[in-house]
């Protein structure tokens, strides 16, 4: 008898080693394959492409500045980067990034979007908003974009600039891709950002006590077990098995033309509610509908895109176009087809080198112009 308990109590220490070790191995590879991300973003695999040919030691640079930026909490906005001053990223206390050629003299303009209007893969001169003031030379030019950003943010951060009674100029929102990807996405709520389910996550798991046993035994290990289960569900052609994000979740989209009609609602919704308040504090206010990869005649032959969203763009964005022709009550234009053409700009289904910034950029102003938009 004593043998078989000594036996038994020898296998359950054994196994909880075997535990312990496991969670504490977790703990390690994901400790250091952070530290190597934050460290070495200019590894991102985009780097190789042709569209980087012409200044590919930039794009690392900017690559590398993104690995390592924090982001902070910000009231209703959710999230923005903490202050920042990397190679070619510079991040003021206020979370916004910087716009080299910004002007002081007239009326300012104002650009809210996501990462293609923030900036992903090229230095703050690079960006759209950093064009366009190349382009204005005289005016200041604020970048209010952030990664990740849906137009309901892009709202949300305008009433911060409205209710501090900050000059408003001119107003442009460049708004599409994201509105889209999150909008079609049933991991996500209506009127929900990329965020939204880890935050949710968070929280609920704010109420439940913390048990040191819990975390002891599978605190790291269960992170690193969907981090590797989905790594090999992407390797393989699937779609995260774990996931619980937007990427991981069915579309709510494909197959269902209301479902579309409501994303295209709620994106002009947002736009009408910013030109509303815009005007009423007396400033300009122009809506772009963004191209994406996955629509127009782009030349995209340098890309292997993921096929699982072109179905959702597919039906949205025509939906979007033949709303927007109607729309009187607004400034707004379609520069979805931008990009089409032989010439390459894309370095992912959303994201554009520096010369596809440019040509945005040229767009844009061109726009504001020629609808007597720039005060």
């Amino acid at each position: 008898m004593r043998a078989l308990l000594r036996i038994l109590v020898i296998n359950l220490l054994v196994l909880l080693g075997l535990v312990l070790g496991f969670n504490l191995l977790g703990a390690l590879v994901l400790d250091l394959n952070q530290m190597v991300e934050r460290r070495d973003g200019s590894s991102d695999e985009r780097l190789g492409l042709p569209v980087f040919d012409d200044d590919r030691e930039t794009a690392a640079a900017a690559f590398a500045d993104r690995a390592q930026l924090r982001m902070d909490y910000k009231p209703f906005l959710e999230w923005a980067p903490s202050t920042f001053n990397g190679q070619v990223t510079q991040i003021g206390a206020d979370g916004l990034r910087a716009v080299p050629a910004s002007g002081n003299a007239g009326e300012p303009v104002r650009l809210f979007g996501g990462s293609t209007m923030w900036g992903t893969g090229v230095s703050d001169a690079q960006t759209i908003p950093g064009q366009v003031a190349r382009l204005l030379p005289a005016r200041p030019v604020v970048n209010h974009a952030q990664s990740g950003y849906v137009s309901r943010q892009g709202v949300e951060a305008l009433v911060n600039v409205v209710n501090q009674r900050q000059p408003l100029g001119t107003i442009v929102f460049y708004d599409g891709v994201n509105d889209v990807f999150v909008g079609c996405s049933t991991a996500i709520s209506v009127n929900g950002h990329i965020q939204e389910p880890r935050m949710r996550a968070a929280i609920d798991a704010s109420g439940v006590e913390r048990s040191w046993l819990r975390d002891l035994l599978y605190g790291a290990s269960l992170p690193f077990v969907r981090r590797v289960v989905d790594k090999l569900a992407f390797e393989l052609g699937g779609a995260p098995i774990l996931d619980t994000g937007p990427q991981g979740a069915p579309s709510r989209c494909r197959g269902n033309p209301a479902e579309a009609e409501r994303v295209a609602d709620t994106l002009i919704a947002n736009w009408r509610l910013a030109a509303r308040m815009t005007a009423e504090a007396g400033g300009h206010f122009l809506a772009v509908l963004q191209p994406v990869a996955y629509q127009g005649a782009p030349n995209i032959a340098h890309l292997a895109l993921e096929t699982d969203m072109v179905e959702d763009y597919a039906a949205v964005y025509p939906v979007l176009q033949r709303k927007l022709a109607g729309i009187t009550d607004f400034a707004v234009v379609d520069l979805s087809a931008t990009y089409d053409g032989t010439t390459a700009h894309y370095m992912d289904w959303a994201h554009v080198n520096a010369a596809g910034n440019a040509k945005m950029a040229e767009a844009i102003v061109t726009t504001v112009r020629g609808r007597n938009l720039l005060p």
